[in-house]
């Protein structure tokens, strides 16, 4: 898990606050964030999201910074205002979605929640900086290869399913109606 806001209700954080990645010559951190308004449950809190992001990247020596963000679109634009030091914002849950755009220093993008889209972002190493070369959403369609780990996970996504029988509250489809 990677939450840079994501508390539980002690206090205490929930996951990794952030983690580095290096590609191509370049380190590349990535923080998480949520929308505290959508933590409705009495075990979890989530502390204001720039202030995670910054504690997350505080002793960040990354090339790149990259915010994953669980947010509308005008809260990932408020977002990208606040946090000059990040490089890029990619976001959800956007009604459509959004096409890298530059807010200030920051680029944002959102492949929305439905999983029909990916944000593609290709970076290359330029010394003490670094060169976008592309930054894109992409359409998911059949010409995209299907992920071995991705396809594990979801075989034992089913098969869970298929021994457990959730309840309404720990599947969070519809709202608890009581005894009707």
């Amino acid at each position: 898990w990677l939450s840079s806001n994501l508390q539980t209700s002690d206090g205490k954080p929930f996951g990794l606050s952030s983690l580095s990645v290096r590609r191509a010559g370049l380190t590349i951190a990535i923080a998480g964030v949520v929308d505290p308004s959508l933590v409705k449950h009495e075990q979890w809190n989530a502390i204001e999201p720039v202030q995670g992001v910054l504690k997350a990247f505080a002793d960040s020596k990354a090339d790149v910074r990259v915010v994953l963000a669980y947010l509308e679109e005008d809260a990932l634009r408020k977002l990208a205002e606040s946090l000059p030091e990040v490089d890029y914002i990619i976001g959800g849950p956007t009604g459509q979605a959004i096409s890298p755009t530059k807010v200030g220093p920051v680029t944002i993008m959102s492949s929305t929640n439905k999983g029909k889209f990916l944000a593609s972002l290709k970076l290359k190493s330029e010394g003490e900086r670094f060169q976008q070369l592309a930054a894109e959403i992409a359409e998911v369609k059949s010409g995209f290869a299907e992920d071995p780990t991705q396809l594990a996970n979801l075989k034992a996504y089913y098969a869970k399913l298929a021994k457990e029988d959730f309840t309404v509250q720990e599947a969070g489809l519809v709202a608890d109606m009581g005894d009707v």
